[in-house]
């Protein structure tokens, strides 16, 4: 019995979080929504370490982006697989000093430059914002303070790449790391890089309301 409660509880779930990312598409004129069988029409080939693309629930990033004890205009805040925008759409809302999503997809990253086009049209006072095609693994790490967001975008060599370059850009001008990591099925992988520390963690039986965020400052740690 209780699996079956938890079982339709997480069913009411998804489906309260896809009616949320229609409203939100709706009330912008966007299209950041996941769609059936969308990941099979890339033009493009995806590696076995890229997961598909599933967008973030707008309500669940803002918590997210509340928990961080930070001055947002000096943080930049890159949203690593970034898919169709959602992720940066919400992370405009705020005063961070800068807004970036890497996208490997170029589909999606055509898509992606389409809404922060239409969404600035209604919202133009927003931080600047910087879309990149290309892959996380090979993305420049910002310096100074980042945010970096992550809703399981990838794993194997793709994720071990990119904490690996995290915790060196720590020892030449990355100064401070917040990491949030959205169902994180790599959080060990996070764990063993000495670099980061656990910030934050909940647990809870619906695995996309799982989160981990860690925290990094330069000169901690000594190796990956």
């Amino acid at each position: 019995m209780y699996r079956i409660i938890t079982g339709i509880k997480n069913v009411v779930e998804y489906h309260v979080r896809w009616l949320r990312s229609v409203a939100f598409d709706a009330r912008f004129n966007l299209d950041t929504k996941f769609k059936y069988n969308e990941d099979e029409q890339f033009p493009a080939i995806i590696p076995e370490t890229q997961q598909g693309y599933e967008p973030t629930c707008p309500a669940t990033l803002q918590k997210i982006i509340s928990r961080l004890p930070i001055n947002f205009e000096e943080f930049t805040f890159v949203d690593l697989g970034s898919g169709k925008g959602r992720a940066v759409l919400v992370a405009m809302g705020h005063p961070f000093k800068k807004v970036v999503g890497v996208e490997y997809s170029e589909y999606y990253h055509k898509i992606a430059c389409q809404n922060i086009q239409a969404y600035r049209q209604s919202q133009p006072e927003f931080c600047p914002v910087e879309l990149i095609h290309g892959d996380a693994a090979t993305f420049p790490i910002p310096s100074g303070n980042v945010v970096f967001y992550l809703f399981n975008p990838f794993q194997g060599d793709v994720f071990d790449r990119v904490l690996a370059n995290l915790h060196e850009s720590l020892q030449s001008g990355t100064q401070q790391i917040y990491l949030a990591y959205l169902l994180p099925q790599c959080r060990q992988a996070v764990e063993r890089v000495s670099s980061f520390s656990l910030f934050y963690e909940m647990r809870s039986e619906n695995p996309y309301k799982d989160l981990s965020i860690y925290y990094a400052r330069a000169g901690s740690g000594l190796t990956p």
